[in-house]
C-alpha cells in the first residue's frame, strides 16, 4: 500500500484491505479527490489528521474507522480542506 504514494496523478481510489492504518506516503496524493476503502474481517482503520492534507479531498468513505491523532479524541479541521463527504 505504501506505492499507491507515489501515484500523485491520482484522483479517484476505491481499495479493499486489511491494514489498519493508512501509509504516510499518501499524503502525496495531491490529486485525490475521492477515497473509498472498504476494510476486511472487522478491522478498525485509524486515520491520522495527515488525511486533511490532501487539499483536493471531497469524497471520504472507510468502513470500521477512528479518527483521532494520538491522545487527541476529537476531528482536527484543516484551512484549505474541500471535504465535503465524510463516512464511517
Amino acid at each position: 500500500m505504501e506505492e499507491i504514494g507515489l501515484l500523485f496523478h491520482l484522483s479517484f481510489l476505491k481499495i479493499r484491505t486489511e491494514v489498519k492504518a493508512i501509509p504516510h506516503s499518501w499524503v502525496n496524493l495531491q490529486n485525490l479527490e475521492t477515497l473509498f476503502i472498504k476494510i476486511d474481517h472487522g478491522i478498525i482503520m485509524v486515520l491520522l489528521p495527515e488525511i486533511l492534507k490532501l487539499s483536493k479531498l471531497k469524497h471520504v468513505s472507510i468502513d470500521m474507522s477512528s479518527f483521532f491523532k494520538k491522545d487527541v479524541y476529537y476531528i482536527i479541521e484543516a484551512e484549505n480542506s474541500k471535504l465535503e463527504d465524510l463516512i464511517f
